[in-house]
């Protein structure tokens, strides 16, 4: 029985001939159905940022860096290894060192990372 009135008064003051009461629920409904929708596309500009973000960021940083505590030669014969990898896109030397980087206004610290290019 409290089912059935449940359902009687929420379909009186939702349809019902008060005007006041059915503008209210109108007003109620479209606003959770704006909420919900602005909802979905918040994450999903959230979610495709995140992946151009791993892609464009991650694109450009090494997955693996081999360091030694003083400058290593470049040696072929661990490039050639390296690159039979499975999952291995490429293999380069890199140059790295620090630097200060000064404007007019400020400066800082940074790190010069210099990549050999591809062969022709």
């Amino acid at each position: 029985m409290s089912r059935r009135l449940g359902f009687q008064l929420a379909v009186r003051y939702a349809f019902g001939k008060a005007r006041a009461l059915s503008a209210i629920g109108a007003m109620a409904t479209a606003g959770l159905a704006l909420s919900v929708a602005v909802l979905v596309i918040v994450i999903s500009v959230i979610n495709g940022f995140e992946r151009e973000l791993r892609e464009r960021v991650l694109g450009l940083l090494p997955h693996v860096a081999l360091l030694g505590r003083s400058p290593v030669a470049p040696d072929p014969t661990l490039e050639a290894v390296l690159s039979q990898s499975p999952g291995v896109a490429s293999v380069r030397p890199v140059i790295e060192a620090p630097a200060l980087l000064a404007t007019p206004s400020a400066q800082g610290a940074i790190l010069l990372s210099g990549i050999e290019p591809e062969a022709p």
